[in-house]
């Protein structure tokens, strides 16, 4: 049944010939962006939070469980954001991969390939893929096209719901690592000044409002968080069949851009 009900779409379909293939496209090109540019503020941020903690020891108690508590701590970290590179390098490697796959190159190599970098992402139990029998047109390339979609849906969905839940655990450790130097801040160049009673140099005004504002860092995080969930949601639209598909895709490398942006602007 479900086979003829396949068949039946592929007969149907023959007036979007290159629907899935030019999104796919469309998801190539934004998630090899979206991998590097996630990977750029990843190790950007850790090496915030070891920064933070490496100026914070020195003003612990000095003693070797704390000490130790501590390197736990940051290792444990550094084991996270190394296994997401390795995991956001294979997603950069897939997406290349599909691109060629979209551009016409239909090689059992490049299959292969696909399938094995596929299958190295986490899987979970997923239903996104289930509609993508409406991406299949009458053709070798557009069938071929939907057929690697398919298969490869789940692990893909999988791998970009772990970077979701990375970026998570980095917003908290910047809005940890903030609130402790806002403690330290705000005795020193806020409160301090203040009740002394003398005049307050304009400085002060700025101070201020600086320790109202969002940190840089944790924005970005929260802008790559966001261009996640919609790189996710383009990836289950592409595997619906959804003609709307290739315009969040486009919306995401558009996030993605600006997140670069910021993130040069920041960075040391």
């Amino acid at each position: 049944m479900h086979k003829l009900l396949l068949a039946s779409a592929v007969l149907a379909c023959s007036a979007c010939t290159t629907a899935p293939v030019n999104t796919a496209t469309n998801a190539a090109q934004a998630g090899r962006q979206y991998a590097t540019t996630v990977k750029q503020l990843n190790q950007f941020a850790l090496d915030e939070s070891l920064g933070f903690t490496a100026n914070l020891l020195p003003q612990l108690p000095r003693q070797a469980d704390v000490l130790q508590a501590q390197t736990d701590a940051m290792r444990q970290r550094v084991a996270l954001v190394d296994s997401v590179a390795v995991q956001l390098d294979q997603l950069s490697r897939y997406f290349e991969l599909l691109n060629a796959v979209a551009s016409g190159d239909d090689s059992v190599a490049t299959g292969k390939a696909l399938g094995q970098l596929a299958s190295g992402f986490k899987i979970a139990s997923s239903s996104v893929g289930d509609g993508i029998g409406r991406l299949v047109a009458n053709g070798h390339h557009s069938s071929q096209m939907a057929k690697v979609l398919q298969r490869d849906a789940a692990p893909v969905s999988a791998a970009m719901q772990a970077v979701q839940a990375q970026l998570a655990l980095e917003i908290g450790w910047t809005r940890a690592n903030a609130l402790a130097n806002q403690q330290a801040y705000w005795q020193s160049k806020i409160e301090g000044p203040y009740v002394e009673g003398k005049t307050l140099p304009a400085s002060w005004k700025t101070a201020w409002i600086d320790t109202l504002k969002t940190p840089d860092l944790e924005m970005l995080l929260r802008d790559a968080q966001t261009a996640t969930d919609h790189m996710v949601q383009a990836w289950h639209a592409l595997l619906r069949g959804d003609e709307n598909a290739s315009a969040t895709f486009t919306l995401v490398q558009g996030e993605l851009a600006d997140v670069e942006k910021r993130l040069k602007r920041v960075k040391p």
